[in-house]
């Protein structure tokens, strides 16, 4: 036990598991206290706020973004049973919800569901939601600002962990940039390459490190290679820009190596989902015989009579914003995309299943 009350453990959680077996974190009370502040601070949290929950209970995010920092301002705090697209802009008016957080998904549904289109047209004069909350993976940029014209609500992207215990990045809501995850919040924040090491300069790529009284330096469970120089080890790709925005690119392990040239799967993504026809998208990295791995984008469209024009317009745009080892060799039509319970694509198992649909969903 230790002697001091905020450095007891408040929380064991573990993290989601898309590239592996889950981990314990533990997590103080101090840690819950720093971070709330720094959630207070860059959400400019009122006590007039009505934050609504929904997200599942077990994440960080609902726990301590929306609940502990809500309940220590003060705010009134609105748990839904779940996300229901259908019944969320009447939630929203009813209880004069003023934010949120949600991940990409759940913006993406609701731009997309005709029934959810449908409610908000009904009640939107009773709507005063003020923004949304997008983390745990990358939005494309497309979807950012189709949600912030079609519903006139703002939507503050933002970078942290389990590890760092939530925030460490989040765009202002008065100076966003849009694809960026905005500036370094209450952490130290560095960039990591085995060529030029630790870095905090401009355009620099390489694995996001940070360190600073919320982030971890051990899991309860030991392992190995966690940090680097004193610096946790994300495993995303990053990179500031000269103002201090930090830019997320990827996950190392997401990265598709074709013939020796590095393919980020959000950049390709964030293109192909601008195309309104196109529902929701994942490229991944198949194996090839010649290249190791070749892009592959998994597609959702609408309906329509003509997939195969669509997929030609996709092609036409990606050929023009692309390199070459960039732009995907294939273009399949597969069923829902499996994800773990907080929304977030699992590619391995997205990857294996695909290897046996190769043969009917394929659009040369």
């Amino acid at each position: 036990m230790a002697d001091d009350d905020e450095q007891q453990l408040a929380l064991i959680l573990n993290t989601s598991g898309t590239t592996g077996k889950p981990k314990r974190v533990g997590i103080t009370n101090k840690k819950i206290l720093l971070a709330t502040q720094a959630v207070t601070k860059s959400q400019n949290i009122k006590e007039s706020d009505h934050a609504l929950i929904v997200m599942p209970m077990f994440h960080i995010n609902a726990q301590i973004v929306s609940t502990v920092t809500s309940r220590i301002n003060g705010c009134q705090v609105i748990v839904a049973p779940k996300f229901s697209a259908s019944q969320f802009w009447t939630i929203v008016a009813k209880y004069q919800v003023t934010w949120l957080s949600v991940v990409p998904t759940i913006i993406n549904i609701l731009l997309k569901n005709q029934n959810s289109n449908q409610q908000y047209e009904k009640v939107k004069k009773a709507v005063h939601l003020e923004y949304v909350r997008s983390a745990s993976f990358s939005l494309p940029e497309q979807l950012l600002t189709d949600f912030e014209r079609r519903f006139n609500v703002k939507v503050q992207e933002g970078y942290g962990m389990t590890e760092s215990t939530t925030v460490v990045s989040i765009n202002p809501l008065d100076k966003p940039k849009v694809g960026s995850v905005g500036p370094v919040v209450d952490t130290d924040i560095a960039i990591h390459s085995s060529v030029y090491g630790i870095t905090y300069k401009p355009n620099q790529h390489g694995e996001i490190v940070i360190r600073g009284p919320r982030v971890l330096q051990a899991y309860l469970d030991p392992k190995d290679n966690i940090l680097v120089d004193g610096y946790f080890r994300t495993g995303d790709i990053g990179y500031f820009d000269e103002e201090g925005y930090l830019y997320v690119i990827g996950r190392i392990k997401e990265i598709i190596n074709h013939g020796g040239e590095k393919v980020a799967p959000a950049k390709v993504e964030g293109i192909i989902s601008q195309f309104q026809f196109v529902t929701e998208v994942a490229v991944i990295g198949l194996p090839d015989e010649l290249y190791g791995e070749r892009v592959v984008a998994a597609l959702h469209l609408n309906n329509s009579s003509d997939h195969n024009q669509e997929i030609d317009e996709i092609r036409e745009k990606i050929s023009k914003e692309l390199a070459k080892y960039e732009q995907p060799s294939e273009y399949l039509i597969t069923g829902a995309f499996p994800r773990n319970q907080t929304g977030k694509l699992l590619r391995a198992q997205l990857i294996e299943r695909l290897k046996g649909e190769m043969q009917h969903a394929t659009i040369k």
